[in-house]
């Protein structure tokens, strides 16, 4: 498991109170078995393909987000490369 997602699970009282989350740019581990109730979203198909095997529809592989679901909170993995963290705030956005 991924040392940002150890960090996660290791608070994951933070996330006691809240009803449905939506994790974006998810990596590939087991953090959506952790943290629940969570849906993922990515638009990464290297990523989707193994997260999709594992959780099914709790992941979803798009341009954007799921439209008309309320989330009451987001876990967004921040990408390195400065144009891919461009192109995931406008996906998002």
């Amino acid at each position: 498991m991924q040392g940002t997602s150890q960090v996660i699970i290791r608070n994951l009282d933070v996330f006691e109170n809240f009803d449905k989350g939506l994790i974006i740019g998810m990596p590939d581990d087991e953090l959506l078995a952790e943290v629940s109730p969570l849906n993922a979203f990515t638009w990464d198909y290297s990523k989707y393909k193994p997260l999709h095997k594992k959780f099914g529809d709790k992941v979803v592989f798009d341009t954007q987000p799921p439209k008309g679901i309320m989330y009451d909170r987001a876990l967004i993995f921040l990408p390195k490369a400065k144009e891919e963290f461009k192109l995931m705030l406008s996906m998002v956005a």
